[in-house]
């Protein structure tokens, strides 16, 4: 039985390209050593550099799958809400000593202190700077910085037995969502997160504060369309929040509805198609890159004529072709042999996923968005 799954992709404006102006694709890889531009954080690590809201780590990289300290979150935090700095120390294990400095940190922690982000009754005297931060402790400053107001609602989180208000808002503003696990939603309150984990749930509290209403219209139906739960009303409304953007912004590229088929007994693992092929213009082309496993991007076979032919995948193509067709996984490829022509499959084992980049263009204006595929 074939598996469909309606998503809208995540965007990644990588550049905008207008009449007259020269813009350099932002290169992650540059900047940080151990950032590549497929990594599922990639888009908010650049979004907050670009911010100086992150600055990495010695060496040129970012150190993406290291736990993130107190004290690291606490910067990204304030640095994100753009409090006064307020340079002065409250915590005895931040303070500078004979044989010590004062903290890296302690500007900005006393700064989420003065603006209600920590709370000193919960610590005592210690701050902890260096500790990995809980996901709890990381959620809670979250809930204060946005100054949100505790929630009535049913608790969500089957591993918090404690009614917890704030987790609770934060799950209804669509700030935290955890996993589904046997049919329970876990939030694993004392788990730790990486920095990676900490910059893209910045990058969402950024997203939030600048329009909450926005963001969790866009939420809510970016969750229906991964989930299959999506009505004609839903695809309607997201119809008409590309409609305005296009009328606010003339250079604006839509976002690609791909509806995602598993054929695991057919010719291909799976298959894409674009569902709103209409809401892009005839000088609009894409463009398909597997970034992980290049053999994909080079299709082989025999033609009627017996001979042996190679069809780049990457070339340009139009949304109407899009529509038909937007992307393919095949089952098998192949290649020459001493002048024969020989089929080999790939063999991708469950769960395996491949990363493709999509350039989509229009003229001099252009944006990349990354689409992951998962071999089910």
């Amino acid at each position: 039985m074939k598996r469909i799954i309606p998503i809208i992709v995540t965007i990644v404006i990588m550049c905008s390209l207008l009449i007259g102006s020269v813009c350099a694709e932002p290169d992650l890889t540059l900047k940080f050593k151990d950032v590549k531009d497929a990594d599922w954080f990639a888009e908010a690590v650049g979004r907050l550099n670009a911010l100086e809201i992150i600055d990495g780590l010695p060496g040129g990289i970012f150190g993406p799958k290291a736990e993130v300290t107190r004290a690291q979150f606490v910067k990204m935090l304030v640095q994100a809400m753009g409090y006064q700095k307020i340079d002065s120390i409250s915590f005895d294990d931040i303070k500078p000593l004979s044989t010590r400095k004062a903290h890296w940190a302690s500007v900005y922690i006393e700064t989420a202190l003065r603006n209600g982000v920590i709370v000193k009754a919960e610590t005592g005297n210690n701050f902890y700077p260096e500790t990995p931060i809980t996901r709890k402790d990381m959620a809670m400053m979250m809930y204060r910085a946005l100054e949100l107001q505790p929630s009535k609602g049913e608790n969500p989180f089957a591993d918090i037995t404690e009614a917890n208000e704030a987790f609770t808002r934060l799950y209804e503003e669509y700030l935290i969502r955890g996993t589904l696990e046997g049919g329970k939603r876990i939030f694993r309150p004392e788990g730790l997160s990486t920095r990676a984990e900490a910059a893209v749930v910045i990058a969402r509290m950024l997203e939030y504060k600048a329009n909450p209403a926005e963001f969790k219209q866009k939420e809510d139906l970016n969750e229906k369309l991964r989930n299959s739960t999506y009505t004609e009303e839903d695809l309607e409304l997201k119809a008409k929040l590309e409609l305005a953007k296009q009328a606010e912004d003339k250079e604006y590229i839509p976002e690609p509805i791909i509806k995602v088929e598993y054929n695991p007994d057919e010719y291909a693992y799976a298959t894409a198609t674009l569902i709103n092929a209409d809401d892009y213009g005839s000088d609009v082309t894409f463009e398909n890159v597997c970034i992980n496993y290049p053999a994909l991007n080079m299709w082989a076979r025999a033609n009627l004529y017996g001979k042996y032919v190679e069809v780049d995948m990457t070339r340009p193509f139009t949304p109407k072709e899009a529509e038909a067709s937007f992307l393919a996984v095949p089952k098998r490829n192949a290649k020459l042999a001493n002048s024969d022509i020989v089929y080999y499959n790939y063999d991708f084992p469950v769960g395996k996923k491949l990363n493709y980049k999509t350039t989509i263009s229009r003229g001099k204006v252009s944006k990349q968005i990354y689409l992951v595929l998962t071999i089910q």
